[in-house]
């Protein structure tokens, strides 16, 4: 038998076979989690026990031994308010937040202090979507200036409203979908190196040049010391760490041009930080449910969280858990991002942490564009998650509007979301960053009046 037929014969097989699965799969209630993603027949024939998305939420048992639940009265069904961000304490007039309100008050009181937001996500956030409207909220009231983290390129750096950026010369560019080794790749799932690379910015979030930021970079290990250029003149760069920030220049200046020409540096790329006010970063990776983040290094994040520390990180993911129209149970993803909150929770003890739950997303149905069946099922998971780790937890999914939001926002005139009833514009995800910053600033309004 030649080549030709025999991978013909191997194409057929496979297919049958992976038919016969996905019957039985359906029709005989035989469950495998990785075959449900890959099913031939899933939206010709929906499984008869996933028409109701309750079934797989009410099948969710929380664990109430966390150390959290201890401290306070809980009640988990605070995970459906809109507008808040709570940590599950039955007592609503208490700050869920209440380290991150006290360092925000003594900055505002002081004017004095930096107070660092990391904000993951998927392709929702690309861009510095809804990351650029809450930056902006929260320097104008708290104080600072500066666009944050900065990465080398992405698939849309171009299209980043808030910088104006360009490079140059070869860079070799890795992330997490394509590298063999992934502990080190930075919290942005990126690594870059170059032997004759520059990269040049404008940061356009800086509005006073009376007042100075900090240019930084951001890399990895080096062997031994690296010269590059930073605005024309040579820098000697000790990257003595697993992960290293270097200020390269604390100036009035919105632009930086750094050149590069040792590849055995690996750069994460570069940020802009006032040298007291707020700083956001936005860490948006296009196609991931948060489980990219995985396999990255603990030695290396406790390295982050020493070198470059976090007052609050917020997880905001689901759209990409969410790829087939009739899913309701989600439990197979539970078992794949809650070892991610984990980690990061062990990793960055000093560190407040928000999971986000989903924002809306639609379904081309029979009777046209719905909101995703199985929507509330993962909603419940995601707070089950962030209840059982002892994090806080924020309904973007009801803070936006809840069912048919999406929908309703991508017919809008002029529209708020794009026609792929999944992603918001820019002017949807400015209305996302302003709802985010005033659940912040409810907590903090709680705290302020505590104290009169």
């Amino acid at each position: 038998m030649n080549s030709t037929k025999r991978v013909f014969l191997f194409v057929v097989v496979s297919t049958l076979l992976l038919l016969l699965l996905s019957l039985a799969d359906i029709f005989l209630s035989w469950s495998f989690t990785p075959l449900q993603r890959i099913n031939l027949v899933a939206d010709v024939f929906p499984r008869t026990d996933n028409h109701n998305p309750a079934d797989s939420s009410e099948a969710i048992v929380l664990d109430t031994s966390s150390t959290h639940a201890q401290k306070f009265a809980t009640n988990f069904d605070l995970y459906t308010e809109p507008g808040t961000i709570t940590n599950f304490n039955a007592d609503t007039n208490a700050v869920s937040m209440i380290q991150l309100v006290k360092q925000l008050h003594q900055l505002k009181q002081q004017k004095k202090g930096k107070i660092r937001i990391a904000y993951f996500g998927d392709s929702m956030i690309e861009s510095d979507l809804l990351t650029q409207t809450l930056r902006k909220l929260l320097q104008q009231y708290f104080g600072g200036q500066g666009v944050g983290y900065i990465p080398i390129s992405t698939q849309t750096y171009k299209l980043r409203q808030t910088v104006v950026h360009d490079i140059g010369g070869s860079w070799k560019v890795t992330n997490m979908k394509n590298a063999t080794d992934k502990k080190y790749m930075y919290l942005s799932g990126y690594t870059f190196t170059t032997a004759n690379g520059w990269i040049q910015v404008t940061d356009k979030t800086i509005t006073d040049s009376t007042v100075a930021t900090e240019k930084i970079l951001l890399c990895g290990y080096a062997p031994k010391p690296v010269t590059i250029s930073v605005n024309g003149k040579p820098f000697v760069v000790q990257a003595n760490n697993l992960f290293n920030r270097i200020v390269l220049a604390t100036d009035n200046s919105n632009k930086l041009t750094v050149n590069i020409t040792d590849a055995s540096l690996p750069v994460y790329g570069i940020a802009f930080e006032p040298t007291e006010g707020v700083v956001v970063d936005n860490f948006s990776f296009r196609g991931t449910s948060g489980e990219l983040l995985k396999p990255l290094d603990s030695t290396f994040l406790t390295t982050i969280a020493q070198q470059n520390p976090y007052n609050i990180m917020v997880f905001q993911y689901g759209v990409n858990v969410m790829f087939r129209p009739n899913d309701t149970k989600f439990n197979w993803y539970k078992s794949i991002f809650e070892p991610v909150v984990k980690k990061f929770t062990n990793c960055f003890p000093s560190t407040g942490i928000i999971i986000s739950s989903t924002a809306d997303r639609a379904f081309r149905y029979a009777d046209g564009y719905k909101t995703a069946v199985g929507i509330d099922s993962l909603i419940k998971l995601q707070a089950a998650i962030a209840f059982e780790t002892g994090n806080m937890f924020y309904n973007l999914y009801a803070t936006m509007g809840g069912k048919q939001t999406i929908v309703k926002w991508a017919d809008a005139k002029p529209p708020l979301a794009n026609k792929d009833y999944v992603h918001p514009n820019h002017a949807g995800a400015a209305i996302l960053g302003e709802y985010f910053y005033n659940a912040v600033r409810k907590e903090y309004d709680k705290y302020e009046q505590s104290l009169h």
